[in-house]
């Protein structure tokens, strides 16, 4: 038999480096590595990506293939993302003082329940669907493409630590970066994670087991071998925050 009780590591809470720019001959001077004169004001994570089109007649797996081919710009738009603390915002242009706060879109950080990176491509689910640039289509996963494979590691992890960082309430233990990533295959459950607990786990569910196991014959075991004892052989701890959310709700009344 085997225990579940809750544990986990702390959520990271830095936000990351800056970003890089796949194509400097179409940016400014200032996304070219040089600072800003006001630099101080550059968000932690900027940068440009290709971001898949929401359109009804667009395949994915069209999209995978159109990449570096003429069929590219009628799947992909090249835009300048800025990972901010509430929000991803985005634009087709290079962020510059003037209509500085002139965005196409933005996307709430507080609705991701996962944050996929694979190879170049980074994959954003939302539990609530997002509206967002001029045709305000209805999207609940968002794909990018950015410049290299250590960018795109680069944008997920700075992506988790801010998701993270916006999760409060939880146990401090909890590694809600963990959680983001790529669920297991054929698993639909967002938010959870499972981690294995320590020996000293293992031994305090071997007390409740003995404490509570009753060797007693039911009619589904008839003429099979009755178990005299069971033996735990693993404890995991269970991280779920919808669960938690509940939990704390309930707990309120």
């Amino acid at each position: 038999a085997s225990g579940e009780l809750s544990a986990a590591r702390e959520p990271p809470k830095a936000l990351g480096s800056t970003g890089a720019v796949d194509n400097p001959e179409e940016a400014d001077q200032d996304d070219c590595g040089q600072s800003p004169p006001n630099a101080s004001k550059v968000p932690p994570k900027v940068g440009w990506m290709l971001k898949r089109s929401a359109g009804r007649n667009r395949p994915v797996s069209l999209a995978q293939l159109s990449l570096g081919t003429c069929l590219q710009a009628f799947f992909w738009k090249r835009r300048f993302f800025q990972l901010g603390t509430e929000e991803l915002t985005y634009r087709n242009v290079v962020l510059e003082e003037r209509n500085a706060d002139t965005w196409q879109g933005s996307f709430t950080l507080g609705d991701i329940d996962e944050v996929a990176v694979q190879g170049r491509e980074i994959a954003l689910h939302f539990a609530a669907p997002q509206r967002t640039g001029m045709r305000q289509r209805q999207r609940v996963v968002l794909c990018l493409h950015a410049p290299s494979e250590a960018e795109a590691e680069q944008w997920g992890q700075s992506l988790r630590s801010a998701v993270a960082g916006l999760r409060t309430g939880l146990p401090t233990d909890w590694d809600v970066g963990a959680m983001l990533q790529r669920r297991r295959s054929g698993d639909d459950v967002r938010m959870v994670a499972k981690v294995p607990l320590p020996e000293g786990a293992v031994f305090a569910m071997q007390q409740l087991i003995d404490h509570t196991f009753v060797a007693k014959r039911t009619q589904d075991r008839r003429g099979g071998h009755l178990p005299l004892r069971l033996q735990v052989v693993e404890a995991f701890g269970v991280q779920n925050i919808a669960a938690w959310t509940e939990y704390i709700k309930a707990r309120s009344r």
